[in-house]
């Protein structure tokens, strides 16, 4: 897009401030994401986070011009004055796709848009000029980004819109617009926000109402049947004879599924590189949208053969020789990769970042722009076509890049991935991270940002979120979610111990860091690290007051009083506290920086009566720190199910825990699962009548039976409990009992009523397809235990978008 600034205020009906002949080339909501001399237009979203807070440091990135609801003091770049800056982004992008002489395809549904439209945006792209929509901006504020970024040069634009309630999807449409659109599917995702599954579908097809032809699954009846009644032309593919594309035989290999087809009299069969149901219906909706738009049928069958089955996220994962590897390796276009950089910047720390990336199709000249405004020690390039920056190393293949040992030497360093599909950058991170164990604790980091997200639906805009990451973040990886807490709304980060503060402050957390059990011979270190103890008894505060009045340090010590309401655990009792009191205010390093407790029952509704008489003691008692302080710190005693519970009691602050990582039964399928452990299949075997299956001749059955062995075992985190049948695990989205008894290193499901399954075959113990949730139900024990006995030895594995 270009614009003059005066051009956008008259469009938008707006005043401007400055020199409106400053041409607008981007917009932008992220004053991290602005990069100088790109005529960023900054717009100050006022969040959880107020926009206007940024508007300097947008400023300072280089943006050109700011847009505003306020004026912000010792700005000096041109600024728009508008009443809700949110409106105004939609409006703006509204009005850029009147101008734009393109056909859209809008992708919506409750799963799959981003890889279907991923997977499109590979087939399309082959022979025609395709622009899509970044990652999952599929938002509110995604959506009119995305829009924002076409212009009238490509031939194809793809744009996904999703929506969590009613009412959200008009605005969507208007800026999109589609030509032809794809709905996906119709799942349980966001149920929470509709009163039915047939009102969400309504919702969803508000954004074809004025398509020309939606795509869409024939068998799927509830979408086809909503999509009639609003008046779309539809284009199927299924099983059912009126499918336009019909499914006549679907047939497995060992990695591979043949589709053949029926499309205008014609037998077509198309060759998958996946056996999983999902992929295939992603896939099919790809392959009719390529044939209803006239893409040659061995031209789609080509780019089928480049698809891949896996995330299309950003995956992070510690590496060999200490590297920290962020994989983006399945696609490179000049928007993807600025936002692989710029996601690799607020990822890497203080290590050196390292670029490995590859020829394009795309924009040569527009891929050296994004990659000089980046600081890069180094850039590892394959193929033929020089970049022309001096820290770059040229390689004619993978292979020569491999051979050359150069891997070897990355110690320390930050290697993102970067690459067009065809050159197969995903063998250098395979080399990089080198042999991992089988099973995996997958940490989808948008699922936590979407939890975070609900939980602060519940608060008050004055109170403030603790994120308790002790043990580990529940056995997550805290050093790992460093980055995640500076980009949120987080104003604490809460652990058990001293030793787990260090180690966040020397992954780079500026954040304050609350310690629940420091001790007074940590004082210098809790200094040092710039950490705060949490005080819970008369003997531990005088103890830290010896320290202090024996150290020649003048640095004050931020403290947090816990107060014992009826957990009787820890803290202060109520007659403790004139003394506790008096000690404080004699130690003039002493600064209480809030009180807390803690609750004993808050998940529990039954118990409702007892939590009742808690808050009205930590009442009682923060009224008596207040009127001998004279002032009234920070309260807080709700935790994750605490804070919607109880909302008179939010204070100044919650602390979430176990909720953010996707466990409270009360909110239901609002929460997304954050953690997915998950295996493969190492043997499968035919075991007979009578015979047993593994240890002390358990598992003994009547009939023959097929047993697959998993690399998964009571040392990888799977309890033993689970053995004997009680439990199952999840494979090709089934589930598979568990058969005799746990192994250390591996267990026995039965597989006999599948069609066929491959050494290799994922295999998932708790995540989306199975609640973590139920896994601690069979056990008698709760998730919080589950997750932090998940050794180290399991890989984890960080995906974002």
């Amino acid at each position: 897009m270009r614009y003059r600034l005066d051009d956008i205020a008259e469009i938008l009906g707006c005043s401007y401030y400055g020199d409106g002949s400053m041409e607008i080339e981007a917009l932008s909501i992220d004053s991290r994401h602005i990069r100088s001399g790109s005529g960023a237009l900054f717009f100050a979203i006022e969040a959880a986070r107020d926009g206007h807070d940024f508007a300097l440091a947008a400023q300072a990135a280089g943006a050109a011009a700011c847009c505003l609801s306020r004026p912000v003091e010792e700005l000096n770049i041109p600024y728009l004055l508008i009443e809700d800056t949110s409106a105004t982004l939609q409006k703006l992008a509204a009005h850029h796709r009147l101008t734009l002489d393109i056909p859209i395809i809008g992708i919506t549904g409750s799963n799959a848009k981003t890889i279907v439209k991923e997977w499109l945006y590979e087939i399309l792209s082959s022979s025609k000029t395709v622009q899509r929509s970044p990652r999952s901006f599929n938002s509110q504020l995604g959506v009119p980004l995305s829009v924002s970024l076409l212009d009238s040069s490509v031939d194809y634009g793809i744009i996904e819109a999703g929506i969590s309630t009613v009412g959200e999807m008009q605005a969507l449409q208007k800026i999109i617009k589609p030509t032809i659109g794809i709905f996906t599917n119709l799942g349980a995702a966001h149920d929470s926000g509709f009163e039915s599954r047939g009102q969400k579908a309504a919702e969803k097809a508000i954004l074809f109402q004025d398509s020309e032809v939606v795509i869409c699954c024939a068998d799927h009846q509830r979408v086809v049947d909503t999509l009639k009644q609003q008046g779309n032309k539809l284009f199927t593919w299924g099983n059912s004879e009126r499918s336009d594309i019909r499914i006549l035989e679907q047939r497995s290999k060992k990695t591979s599924c043949l589709i053949r087809t029926r499309f205008k009299q014609k037998l077509l069969t198309w060759e998958l590189p996946f056996t999983a149901a999902t992929s295939v219906e992603n896939a099919m909706h790809c392959i009719a949208a390529a044939l209803h738009l006239g893409i040659r049928e061995n031209q789609i069958q080509e780019r089928l053969k480049l698809l891949r089955d896996l995330p299309l996220r950003l995956n992070v994962q510690y590496g060999r020789h200490d590297t920290l590897v962020i994989n983006d390796a399945y696609s490179l276009d000049s928007t993807s990769l600025e936002y692989a950089l710029r996601f690799a910047i607020t990822q890497k720390g203080e290590r050196p970042l390292v670029l490995m990336t590859s020829d394009t199709d795309g924009d040569r000249i527009a891929q050296k722009e994004i990659i000089e405004a980046f600081e890069l020690e180094q850039i590892l390039h394959i193929g033929k076509y020089p970049v022309g920056l001096p820290q770059v190393k040229m390689y004619p293949s993978v292979e020569a890049l491999l051979d050359s040992r150069l891997l070897a030497e990355l110690n320390g360093k930050a290697i993102l991935i970067k690459g067009a599909r065809t050159f197969q950058l995903e063998q250098l991170a395979a080399r990089l991270i080198g042999s991992k164990h089988v099973s995996q604790l997958v940490i989808d980091l948008s699922a936590l940002k979407h939890n975070l997200d609900v939980y602060r639906s519940f608060l008050q805009p004055s109170t403030s979120i603790m994120m308790m990451v002790k043990a580990a973040a529940y056995g997550l990886g805290s050093r790992e979610l460093v980055s995640f807490i500076h980009q949120q709304p987080i104003a604490y980060a809460g652990v058990a111990y001293t030793s787990e503060g260090i180690e966040l402050r020397e992954a780079g957390l500026s954040t304050p860091i609350f310690v629940m059990n420091a001790r007074a011979e940590d004082l210098t270190l809790l200094q040092a690290y710039n950490c705060e103890p949490q005080i819970t008894s008369l003997h531990q505060l005088q103890a830290f007051i010896k320290q202090l009045d024996g150290t020649a340090s003048a640095q004050p010590l931020r403290i947090h009083l816990c107060l014992n309401t009826g957990m009787n655990r820890l803290g202060l009792d109520q007659d403790d506290l004139p003394q506790a009191l008096k000690l404080i205010k004699q130690q003039p390093l002493l600064r209480v920086e809030s009180i807390l407790s803690h609750l004993s029952a808050a998940d529990q509704e039954e118990d409702g009566g007892y939590t009742a008489q808690q808050i009205n003691s930590f009442d009682q008692m923060t009224k008596q720190v207040a009127d001998e302080l004279g002032q009234m710190p920070k309260r807080h005693i709700l935790n994750s199910a605490g804070s919607h519970s109880y909302p008179n009691a939010q204070y100044e602050m919650v602390r979430l825990g176990i909720g953010l990582y996707g466990i409270d039964e009360r909110l239901g399928d609002q929460l997304q699962q954050v953690a997915t452990l998950r295996s493969a299949v190492s043997q499968v075997r035919t075991v007979k009548a009578g015979q047993p299956v593994g240890y002390a001749l358990a598992g003994v059955a009547v009939h023959d039976r097929v047993i697959a062995t998993v690399a998964l075992g009571y040392a990888d985190g799977l309890p033993r409990a689970l053995g004997d049948g009680v439990g199952h695990l999840i494979i090709q989205g089934q589930k598979a009992p568990i058969v005799g008894r746990v192994c250390m290193d591996m267990c026995m499901i039965d597989v006999t009523a599948f069609d066929q399954v491959n050494i290799g075959d994922q295999v998932t113990a708790f995540g989306a397809e199975q609640a973590l949730q139920q896994l601690a139900d069979l056990c008698d024990t709760i998730p919080y235990e589950l997750l932090v006995r998940i050794p180290q030895r399991v890989d984890r594995r960080y995906l974002a978008d």
